[in-house]
């Protein structure tokens, strides 16, 4: 694919060579599969607008960047997996979560105690190339960060998923806004505890399943850790090891008996709490390569992250903005979806989002999801925004 790369210098945070505190998320779903690959599309859907971006809403009112590294379709290999983990570069106060929706499967053995967790195809077939959930929550902790998390949604037996019930929730259509309530129990979970926490949707012998809800069908761990997640932030408890107790008690429940997900957790209270605002970073200077999605993403959202940081002056809000409208088109259409991310609840033009962002004292998080362009401008865009409720 012939690349285009943007010839106007924009702005970039410094947090990407810098040592804000961040939260790291590598999410590796196979979309591919003939059999699971429509489950895992609606999966990846919910994980992301109902958990990742969530969280990273909240912890972005207390200066945490996110860096979201999105491994699906064609890019989840066991190669890609492996430089994704071994590159992975953090700061002690870091937070690292891994999570990973596929096939699954675990050695010949009558030792569970010794081979517990399940190891990833990774979208491809080659036994020998496997990796082990173990490997990536070894190798991510030994990266020093503060709080290091690993989950593997598949199979722990050598058998294709197969679809069963999942528990029903419901879905909204409208942006996202998270209250008081909510964004102090997320904030609290993430940042004042510390330690780490592996664990496989299954116990050995045991197959994942999935199943139809009324957002779509989709693998029933998923589904039970976001509605637990939800209901947890909304009541103001969210606290890990608890929450993990009950999804395990719930997918139990769910499947009679069939499903039990096992995790080992080694996460405590920190003994210095971590919920002061961080500092706040100015902007640098980069390109942005449109052919590469994953790049393009983050990078906008890295932008956006600092058009809606009240924190900093509106003299600096407005100069950001004014250099990356320079990569939109003169009729670029904006498109801002609700949280089932199809559902279309307004269209701007280039001009009016970027000043209502950089004049918002209520966004907290604006996700680019999808993006067309022509040459070197973007010509539609489509975002999610999640808000703070006044």
């Amino acid at each position: 694919m012939r690349k285009f790369t943007v010839s106007l210098v924009l702005f970039c945070l410094c947090a990407l060579l810098g040592n804000a505190q961040t939260i790291h998320w590598l999410t590796f779903i196979d979309t591919t599969d003939e059999n699971v690959g429509l489950p895992d599309i609606n999966g990846r859907k919910v994980l992301y607008s109902r958990f990742i971006n969530v969280v990273n809403a909240a912890l972005a009112e207390k200066g945490i960047q996110s860096d979201v590294q999105d491994y699906y379709g064609y890019w989840v290999s066991p190669e890609n997996c492996k430089r994704a983990i071994e590159s992975l570069r953090c700061q002690p106060n870091d937070i690292v979560v891994f999570y990973y929706i596929g096939h699954g499967g675990r050695p010949v053995t009558d030792d569970d105690d010794k081979y517990p967790f399940p190891q990833m195809w990774m979208a491809q077939d080659d036994e020998r190339k496997m990796i082990p959930l173990d490997w990536v929550h070894s190798t991510l902790k030994g990266k020093g960060a503060r709080l290091t998390v690993s989950i593997g949604m598949c199979c722990n037996v050598d058998q294709r998923l197969t679809i069963k019930r999942a528990p029903t929730f419901s879905v909204s259509y409208g942006n996202v806004y998270l209250d008081e309530v909510q964004l102090r129990s997320i904030q609290n979970m993430f940042l004042n505890y510390q330690g780490d926490l592996i664990l496989s949707s299954a116990s050995p012998g045991e197959k994942s399943y999935g199943g139809m809800t009324p957002m779509g069908s989709m693998d029933l761990f998923t589904a039970v850790l976001v509605a637990n997640f939800e209901e947890a932030a909304a009541e103001g408890n969210l606290s890990w090891n608890p929450l993990f107790n009950k999804i395990k008690r719930k997918v139990n429940i769910e499947t009679q008996g069939d499903q039990t997900p096992m995790y080992i957790s080694n996460i405590v209270i920190a003994s210095r709490p971590n919920s002061q605002v961080q500092p706040k970073n100015q902007p640098n200077e980069t390109g942005i390569n449109l052919s590469d999605a994953r790049e393009t993403g983050g990078l906008l959202m890295r932008f956006f992250d600092f058009l809606v940081d009240a924190g900093q002056s509106l003299d600096d809000r407005i100069a950001v903005a004014e250099k990356l409208k320079g990569l939109f088109a003169n009729d670029a259409q904006i498109k801002v979806v609700g949280q089932d991310r199809e559902t279309v609840v307004d269209k701007e033009n280039i001009d009016s989002f970027l000043m209502r962002l950089t004049t918002s004292r209520i966004l907290l998080k604006v996700y680019p999801t999808l993006y067309k362009y022509t040459g070197e401008h973007i010509t539609i865009l489509e975002v999610q925004e999640y808000y703070k409720k006044d």
